[in-house]
């Protein structure tokens, strides 16, 4: 027996969601076998859905995990954060291995460009090139509809405050569904 199997919960996916699935409570669990890979190292999934524990999600946007957004209103994916080593290590290697580096390194040496301006035309094609690379390798996925309403406020809280990493392209380009921006300042 799974030591989490007495600890029994709803998923809320399983009694909105369109399908035959049984809709009654107390039917899922929160269990350490993931339905994504590597999952199980970042917590626990609903038996169901295959979401991260709400309390963990919460736990790790808290501590600087990006929360990658999608085309979804109802799901996220959470990103382990890359270390400040392992940031300069992945630079490097882009910086020495890379073809978009090795192609602004040519053309500035044709056009005749100092040391100083191919570093800096190069900072700048890395700033924009690892916009998308800059997590770390374990990963889940989130389901909004897991969250308690006070965890949901929280969310919008450690968001509106600039506390909470945001993934390429650095903001929801679809909120939450629980979320609604607000009206242009004028």
């Amino acid at each position: 027996m799974d030591n989490t199997e007495s600890e029994r919960q709803s998923c809320p996916r399983r009694m909105t969601d369109w399908g035959a699935q049984e809709r009654a409570k107390g039917l899922d669990t929160w269990s350490d076998r993931a339905a994504m890979s590597g999952q199980n190292r970042v917590g626990r999934s609903c038996s169901y859905c295959g979401s991260l524990d709400p309390d963990r999600f919460m736990e790790l946007v808290r501590d600087g995990w990006i929360v990658g957004p999608t085309d979804k209103d109802y799901k996220a994916y959470l990103e382990s954060p890359l270390t400040d080593d392992e940031k300069a290590a992945k630079r490097q290697r882009w910086m020495d291995h890379d073809a978009v580096a090795r192609a602004v390194r040519e053309i500035g040496e044709k056009d005749g460009k100092t040391a100083e301006q191919i570093q800096a035309d190069l900072d700048e094609q890395w700033q924009e090139q690892a916009a998308g690379w800059l997590h770390g390798d374990q990963s889940a996925k989130f389901y909004y509809q897991h969250l308690t309403a006070e965890q949901r406020t929280e969310f919008i809280a450690l968001y509106n405050e600039g506390r909470m990493k945001v993934g390429y392209p650095g903001h929801f380009y679809r909120l939450p569904f629980f979320c609604r921006s607000s009206p242009a300042a004028t």
